[in-house]
């Protein structure tokens, strides 16, 4: 590596990480400096939960930061790294939380209330430290997931454009094909994708694997074993719902379901309308699934893909008037 002094333009254009100085003084004098570090690299990583409005609704900031990539970055060992990380937990300077199945966690960083996080000195009494809240530290802490880092290198992040439902590179390529990723990086990307966009953005239709990948978390593909269907033949249902779905959103054509021409949009639409109300198809899949069993015990089945496909169309358009007549049963309303 070759080293020169720092000129003044070197100084200006550097990229650096923050280092606070209340991570020194009181009993955090006694926090290891790879823990200093790491805490120093997860808070880089609010300018990036920032655009991506990873903000929750107490205005609270939230990341996810991957172990690999913890220790990929701080040059360190797994060891190393688990023990930064658990002592950032026990001094109450990180916490996570869960969001459910096939969803990820949220790693939360939190800072000294008496220490000014953005001049570097202590704050005044009654003075707050900007627009972002100071999270109370608990004593109990649930064991994360590894989770897909931020990163604030502009030249390497991708974000979701939810005005135009694109998916950019901030290098400006329009795509990043799943091709190169395995099967668990990709549900970790795209597990951050839906997060951030809210739903199944529409170029997902130009790359199966990765409708595949949305599809199979939103309907919790990935946590049902064959032991929770009552039989062999519901669950082998419950597959061909998933897979008709999959097939549905990625259609390269205008389909006729029940009657109705339908692109892959609108599909992608009436997913996202469930999706924003109850953040899971399982309710849908399943109601498709009862009532294709239903047909099938009554009558043979000729084209089974086909006569799925209808019943899942069905159960889109019957949602939102069997969710709005439950919730009137319900509160009386």
């Amino acid at each position: 590596m070759e080293l020169k002094r720092y000129t003044a333009s070197d100084v200006a254009a550097s990229r650096f990480y923050q280092m606070p100085k209340f991570l020194f003084e009181g009993e955090l004098k006694n926090l290891s400096n790879d823990a200093r570090v790491l805490y120093a690299m997860i808070k880089d990583r609010h300018e990036l939960s920032l655009q991506n409005k990873w903000v929750n609704n107490r205005n609270e900031v939230f990341l996810v930061f991957k172990r690999e990539k913890m220790q990929e970055a701080l040059g360190l060992s797994e060891n190393t790294v688990i023990k930064a990380v658990k002592q950032l937990k026990e001094y109450g300077l990180i916490e996570e939380e869960r969001q459910g199945l096939g969803k990820p966690n949220k790693i939360y960083l939190l800072f000294s209330a008496s220490y000014n996080d953005f001049s570097g000195t202590s704050k005044s009494a009654g003075q707050e430290p900007g627009d972002l809240h100071i999270r109370a530290v608990t004593s109990e802490y649930q064991e994360p997931k590894d989770l897909r880092p931020n990163d604030t290198n502009k030249n390497q992040t991708d974000f979701v454009d939810t005005d135009n439902q694109s998916i950019h590179l901030r290098s400006g390529r329009e795509w990043v094909s799943s091709d190169g990723l395995s099967d668990e990086d990709l549900r970790e990307e795209v597990d951050l994708e839906l997060l951030h966009f809210g739903g199944i953005p529409y170029p997902y239709n130009t790359d199966e694997r990765r409708m595949e990948t949305a599809i199979k978390l939103k309907t919790d593909w990935y946590d049902l074993t064959p032991q929770y269907f009552e039989t062999v033949f519901q669950y082998d249902t419950y597959d061909l719902a998933v897979d008709c779905l999959i097939d549905m959103a990625c259609a390269d054509d205008i389909r006729s379901y029940k009657g109705s021409s339908v692109s892959y949009a609108k599909v992608i639409d009436k997913i996202n309308d469930i999706i924003k109300r109850d953040n899971s198809l399982f309710s849908v899949i399943e109601e498709a699934v009862d009532d294709y069993i239903k047909k099938a015990n009554d009558d043979e089945i000729h084209d089974k893909r086909k006569y799925m496909m209808s019943v899942l169309w069905n159960s889109f358009l019957t949602y939102r008037v069997k969710h709005e007549s439950l919730f009137a049963r319900t509160f009386g309303r």
